[in-house]
Formats: C-alpha cells, sequence, structure tokens
C-alpha cells in the first residue's frame, strides 16, 4: 500500500506540476525524526490538498478494513502535522475576501472531521467503518472547496526554495 501511494504521490505531483495547477511547484519533504516514523511536511495550500486527499483515500481503506494501527499512524504521521499548518497554509496562499474566509471554514471543516476519526489510544480501542461514513461527505466537501480555492491562490506562493534563491540573490 505505501508504495501505490508513493507511486500516486509522484504521478500527482508531475501531473501539477506540468500543468501549473494550483500555482505552486511541489516542495512536500518527509520529515524524519529519531525515532521509527516520518511525519509530512508541506509548504503550500495546494500542496496539503493533494497529501490529504492521497490520505484521505489510504484512511477510507483503513476505516473499511478496521485497521486501527494505520488510522492511527496516518494521524500521527500526515494528519496531525498538516492540520498544524492548515491555517497558516490559508494566510500564506494569498487568497483575500471570502475566497480566505472560505477557506477557513473548509479548514474548520476539516479539523471537524479529524477530531471525530482520530481513534482512542486506549488499549482496547477499535474503529467502527460508520463512522467514516458519517463523515464522507463533510471530508470531501471540505478538501474539494480547499482544493478550488488553492487553485485561485495567486501562483506568487513563496517556497522555501523561492526564498532560499532570493536570499541568495541578495547576497
Amino acid at each position: 500500500m505505501a508504495g501505490t501511494r508513493t507511486l500516486l504521490a509522484i504521478l500527482i505531483a508531475s501531473g501539477l506540476m506540468l500543468t501549473g495547477c494550483l500555482g505552486t511547484e511541489s516542495t512536500t519533504t518527509i520529515e524524519e525524526h529519531d525515532h521509527d516514523h516520518k511525519h509530512v511536511e508541506v509548504h503550500s495550500l495546494g500542496e496539503a490538498v493533494t497529501v490529504l486527499q492521497e490520505m484521505r483515500d489510504e484512511l477510507a481503506e483503513a476505516y473499511k478494513n478496521s485497521d486501527i494501527k494505520t488510522v492511527d499512524g496516518l494521524f500521527h504521521d500526515e494528519v496531525s502535522p498538516i492540520s498544524k499548518q492548515l491555517n497558516e497554509l490559508v494566510t500564506e496562499s494569498g487568497l483575500q475576501g471570502d475566497d480566505l474566509e472560505a477557506a477557513k471554514a473548509a479548514v474548520e471543516q476539516l479539523l471537524s472531521v479529524f477530531d471525530v476519526l482520530h481513534p482512542s489510544h486506549a488499549a482496547d480501542a477499535t474503529i467502527d467503518p460508520a463512522t467514516y461514513d458519517a463523515q464522507a461527505d463533510s471530508f470531501n466537501d471540505a478538501l474539494v472547496n480547499l482544493e478550488m480555492l488553492a487553485a485561485k491562490a495567486p501562483a506568487t506562493e513563496e517556497t522555501p526554495a523561492a526564498e532560499e534563491e532570493g536570499e541568495a540573490a541578495a547576497e
């Protein structure tokens, strides 16, 4: 499953870079730690949406199979780090007015979904596929709204690579 996700991520990122969709090049990184897992770090709203769309599909499959270990891993490695960045990414996206407010509302909707879907850490915790099913429409709506809004964001979103190039040119 991880190999399929990696291939899918590469294909999506390549397609987005070729078409210019979402206005930025991909700068998604995987942050490694001294403990045995990796965290996803994104640098634009468009990247966050792409990662969350991939994760949504994995999460749906894990819930369908009542695979609490996979669900918890997705929350720890992907959902939580991106959730912490979403509001900042929306603010930095360059969206204004109604688009900015709509993006903030979509983020709040996603965070509410994540609160419901995040499994308990109790030793006897289980997950029920019906829990995901009840949240699926809200999850999908929020992601579709964020995707459309990210596509409206100005193409001048700064990425770490662009910032480094700007600093190097200034020196």
